[in-house]
């Protein structure tokens, strides 16, 4: 698919061309996932909130309870 698209633009479709091109569209497909993983998360909360369904005691005690400080520091250890 990626050589007919270069062909069509004219480009070179070479194996080194299409190598250099798949490894940087790898790293910004990850890019794009994590920012559409986030922003699908934000706007659950945003919605949650708005329609009252959000339950604020649990939302503001998740940080202490995995670990997250008020003063940003992460305690990183198990609770067997």
């Amino acid at each position: 698919m990626l050589s007919l698209v270069l062909g069509a633009a004219g480009l070179p479709a070479e194996g080194q061309a299409i190598a250099l091109i798949a490894s940087v569209d790898r790293i910004r497909e990850m890019m794009s996932t994590a920012v559409n993983v986030l922003g699908d998360a934000v706007i659950a909360v945003h919605i949650a909130k708005k329609e009252d369904e959000l339950d604020l005691e649990k939302y503001y005690a998740l940080p202490e309870k995995i670990g997250i400080h008020d003063s940003g520091q992460v305690d990183f250890h198990s609770e067997d």
